[in-house]
């Protein structure tokens, strides 16, 4: 390579730092605006940062026409790493290599191609290794390398075989570390601090820490849409309905100026809250405007929810006619998709008050859902799954509320009811297992942990347990690395 073209990139290099505090690719990519192009001085960053923006909305959108512009954009940048390869700096073309491997491991863990997910590991680490054989030290691919740890350790939950064949080696212990050490450097932090926290999030199912993570960095870029996002979610998913609506009411603001690109779900997300505060007729409106969308995920989980805000505002007969809906359309490719299908096949609607309860509780007004199961008289529920997700509903409750043992003790109330009556196709029993055992983890019995986490196998035949098992094979291997 001439000294020149060396001499010159390395100039571009230098300018990475500053970069990040303009209005550069990397800005536009982390705050959601669309990335310039053919404007940049360091057109290497340039491809690097428009396929990213790609994949990333192929990530959130789920569609397969950004599936497919994102595949095209990964084609392209590898040609162009090996057109351009001699006047690239070694190892940066490897390491934008690696990159491009680490979105294609993702893409195919998305799409649940679990499979193809610990096979596509062989390019992510063959580009790390190039990479850190070349030079140790090099800080950059720190955050791949988290992530190639974390993956490793997920993917053999369920694919051992797979990482063994390979020789994969790694922990998402190791990988955590790595990547909280990439996040407090000085190569793009902000990147690799979102991606500690979303690890956290989806991949850990730990919200609370990646909420705590993700805190300062929302402060640091009031105009990142893509950060308000992630917090909007984060909160939604963390009983935080209240905060989830400011940060959706930060994204609408940043909507107004025309500058941002669009995201999926935002009247989802405000359907849900409204139905977690009881303001019905609010959420049938914003999920109607989302029936009106392209939006191909939660379509039978939307159309089960119109209807259950029908019934729970007295209106029987549209709340029948939406589960109607619910029954002939849509898939049940996500889980809340098979459970709106389920309670769709058994043209049944749950129990008004106990209904409210949970979804006081999901938003996390917990003196409200308190004082409606107070009301319920447990005596006079009709049915056995009746009975079971009242008690359910009161061990969640306890749960969140910070009372470990009477939490325990009623969650053993409901695996034993489900047990003697054999209600296992319900998935109260299972997830009861799984939070059972997060508590006996927390009260420092890690026999009694694994004995809970175990029991949720018990229970396959419910929407949930494939995310239920998921969830407690990786604490049980957590537990395993500390």
């Amino acid at each position: 390579m001439p000294k020149r073209s060396i001499f010159l990139f390395f100039l571009l290099l230098l300018s990475a730092s500053a970069l990040q505090a303009q209005r550069s690719g990397y800005h536009a990519l982390l705050s959601h605006q669309p990335v310039p192009t053919e404007s940049s001085t360091n057109p290497f960053f340039e491809q690097y940062e428009k396929t990213t923006q790609i994949w990333l909305m192929a990530i959130l959108h789920r569609e397969e026409s950004y599936i497919t512009a994102w595949e095209d954009s990964y084609d392209e940048s590898r040609n162009w790493i090996d057109i351009n390869e001699d006047s690239i700096a070694a190892p940066w073309d490897d390491w934008m290599r690696a990159e491009l491997s680490l979105q294609k491991v993702l893409m195919h863990m998305a799409l649940g191609e679990e499979a193809n997910t610990g096979i596509s590991c062989r390019a992510l680490f063959r580009q790390i290794n190039r990479v850190t054989d070349y030079d140790p030290t090099f800080a950059p691919i720190t955050k791949c390398r988290g992530m190639a740890n974390v993956l490793v350790g997920i993917v053999r939950l369920r694919y051992a075989w797979i990482m063994e064949f390979l020789g994969y080696e790694g922990s998402i212990s190791q990988g955590i570390a790595l990547l909280d050490e990439a996040a407090r450097g000085d190569f793009r932090q902000e990147e690799a601090g979102i991606t500690l926290a979303l690890c956290h999030a989806y991949l850990l199912s730990d919200r609370s820490t990646a909420i705590e993570q993700l805190q300062p960095l929302a402060e640091q870029m009031p105009g990142s849409k893509l950060v308000a996002y992630f917090m909007a979610h984060l909160w939604l998913k963390n009983h935080g309905a209240d905060s989830a609506a400011a940060y959706i009411s930060q994204i609408e603001r940043l909507d107004s100026t025309d500058a941002y690109l669009g995201l999926p779900h935002i009247d989802y997300w405000k359907a849900e809250i409204a139905l977690q505060r009881a303001n019905y007729s609010e959420a049938i409106g914003h999920y109607d405007a989302e029936h009106h969308t392209d939006e191909q995920s939660f379509v039978k989980d939307r159309w089960y929810k119109s209807g259950l805000c029908h019934y729970l505002a007295g209106n029987q007969g549209k709340a029948d006619a939406m589960l109607q809906k619910c029954y002939s359309t849509g898939n049940t490719s996500t889980s809340p998709d098979r459970y709106a299908a389920s309670q769709a096949q058994s043209g049944l609607w749950p129990h008004k008050l106990i209904t409210k309860a949970r979804h006081a509780s999901d938003g996390g007004y917990l003196e409200r859902a308190e004082q409606l199961l107070a009301s319920v008289d447990s005596t006079s529920l009709s049915k056995d799954v009746e009975l079971l997700e009242y008690h359910y509903r009161l061990a969640r409750l306890y749960d969140l509320q910070k009372m470990p043992e009477k939490a325990l003790a009623t969650y053993d109330k409901v695996i034993a009811y489900s047990n003697s009556e054999r209600l296992d196709s319900y998935y109260f029993a299972a997830s009861a297992n799984y939070y059972a055992g997060r508590i006996a983890q927390q009260l420092g019995d890690p026999d009694l942990a694994r004995s809970y986490y175990k029991a949720v196998f018990n229970y396959s035949d419910n929407p949930y347990s494939h995310s239920l098992e998921n969830k407690a094979l990786l604490a049980v291997k957590r537990m395993d690395e500390r």
